[in-house]
């Protein structure tokens, strides 16, 4: 079923077949009327963060039509993404989402639990429309927090630099080429991510569209616009 991101030394662990996006937006009228409706369902209010949050929610949905109902939703306490944190707990708590999976302490930030689709989200997304933009920061180093002094000593570094600048003439050039893949238009969002806390590990590139099974990426649902 596409699964993605299998952690194959726990024994019985459930695997998510999603992780939820971030710079997700609704992309037509529609979208953003159903995306209104959930935050103030779950009693939000209607401000950029709480909006994008719910419409990654929907999106994951969407991307989960024909696979195992499993996601992970990932998130920093504290921080840009803080309202993914509220929004999740309030969608749970809601019912649209049971956890499946508690997850373990020592995953990214203590947050990797894997939630199971409820009957009432499977077919919420509907007829939606998606817009993946590109992330405010598209090279990320894992491992270090943003303000202590190796994040700037990396920041500051003329490799860095160069990454980054590479990274985002990429994302421009995305942008004068969007594409849309099963109901989500992909405008840049690319990123590039390190690890360990140095440039010389890992360096991946990500596109928004990397947790989609490769089946639909391949399919008739995905074309230029």
């Amino acid at each position: 079923m596409g699964k993605q991101h299998h952690f194959t030394k726990f024994p019985g662990q459930i695997n998510a077949s999603y992780f939820v996006q971030s710079h997700i937006c609704a992309a037509d009228d529609f979208t953003q009327a159903r995306v209104s409706e959930i935050c103030k369902i779950i009693k939000l209010p209607l401000k950029k963060s709480n909006l994008s949050a719910v419409a990654s929610f929907l999106q994951a949905c969407q991307s989960l039509e024909n696979r195992e109902p499993y996601f992970s939703w990932l998130y920093r306490n504290g921080g840009p993404l803080a309202s993914q944190a509220t929004v999740r707990k309030r969608l749970e708590a809601e019912g649209y989402f049971n956890l499946a999976f508690k997850g373990f302490s020592n995953c990214f930030d203590g947050q990797a639990a894997i939630f199971e689709l409820s009957e009432k989200s499977v077919s919420l997304a509907d007829g939606c429309t998606f817009f993946c933009s590109s992330p405010k920061a598209p090279v990320s180093v894992s491992d270090i927090k943003d303000d202590d002094s190796l994040a700037k000593e990396i920041k500051q570094s003329e490799a860095y630099l160069l990454i980054l600048e590479e990274t985002k003439e990429l994302n421009d050039f995305l942008e004068q080429h969007p594409f849309s893949i099963h109901g989500t238009i992909y405008n840049g969002g690319l990123r590039r991510k390190f690890n360990h806390g140095s440039l010389k590990s890992g360096g991946r590139f990500y596109p928004g569209y990397a947790n989609l099974p490769k089946q639909i990426v391949r399919s008739d649902k995905a074309f230029l616009i």
